[in-house]
């Protein structure tokens, strides 16, 4: 939901699209947000073969008179509206890729309410029973935005008396259920609800500079230290002595990430 690259079928792009274009990103200013929505039809047919941004952004100067600055949110909003995505020249994944080019991407045009109800069921599949903030949190939008869509959800309160929403028929397991080690990738999506999983001790060390989020493994559902990729494997680097069980724990499944990887 945030502007980085993200691989998701066509079918979930044009989801994600409707479900988030209510909200604009915080950098996008009102008008840009308002130019991109109004030009985002020409700018599909503009954009029916590759272009480079410095190509989208030409031809919004010389058809529309906008020239941007990179300040107002307006390259944002223009991939958003106009549907604008990378094209599959520029979708390799590698680094660093000189001169991206962006195509249309075809999708289904889907009604909103039935695009964020659908956005909020992927969310609490993966993550729920979650609040309405930690839905906002992680989508982007308002609670305003699709408070008057969790009808028909399972309603529930954490020990802290917070009301959380869940599936209907999701897995609920007891709270006494052991939680098995886990090992997270960088930039994992359970750690946007830090609260829940990241120690308030352990926050900085995880989230670096510039949001840099650092892979990292769990001990009883909570993270407990952080990893690395080496030649021989992967390493474990704990915050805290582990008990020698969990110790265990971590080492088997760092055993077997390393297979997996290798």
């Amino acid at each position: 939901m945030r502007g980085t690259v993200h691989v998701v079928s066509t079918p979930d792009y044009g989801l994600f699209a409707k479900a988030i274009e209510v909200a604009p990103a915080g950098w996008v200013k009102p008008e840009a947000d308002e130019l991109a929505r109004a030009v985002a039809a020409s700018l599909r047919t503009f954009c029916a073969e590759p272009r480079t941004r410095e190509e989208v952004l030409d031809w919004l100067e010389r058809e529309h008179g906008v020239t941007s600055d990179g300040t107002n949110g307006v390259w944002y909003a223009l991939r958003l509206h106009g549907r604008i995505g990378h094209s599959p020249e520029a979708s390799l994944w590698r680094a660093p890729i000189h001169g991206p080019t962006f195509v249309a991407v075809e999708h289904e045009e889907l009604d909103a309410d039935e695009a964020r109800t659908g956005l909020v069921g992927r969310y609490l599949a993966a993550f729920g029973p979650a609040t309405r903030a930690e839905i906002a949190g992680w989508s982007g939008l308002k609670v305003r935005d699709f408070a008057d869509l969790l009808q028909g959800l399972v309603r529930l309160r954490d020990d802290r008396g917070r009301e959380l929403f869940d599936l209907p028929r999701a897995p609920r397991p007891p709270a006494d259920t052991p939680a098995p080690v886990r090992f997270l990738p960088k930039f994992d999506n359970v750690l946007l609800d830090r609260e829940r999983v990241l120690p308030e001790a352990y926050r900085k060390a995880v989230v670096r500079k510039n949001a840099d989020v650092q892979p990292t493994f769990t001990v009883d559902g909570l993270v407990a230290g952080t990893w690395k990729l080496e030649q021989r494997g992967v390493v474990p680097e704990p915050f805290a002595p582990l008990p020698r069980i969990a110790r265990r724990e971590v080492e088997e499944e760092a055993a077997r990430l390393s297979a997996w990887l290798s």
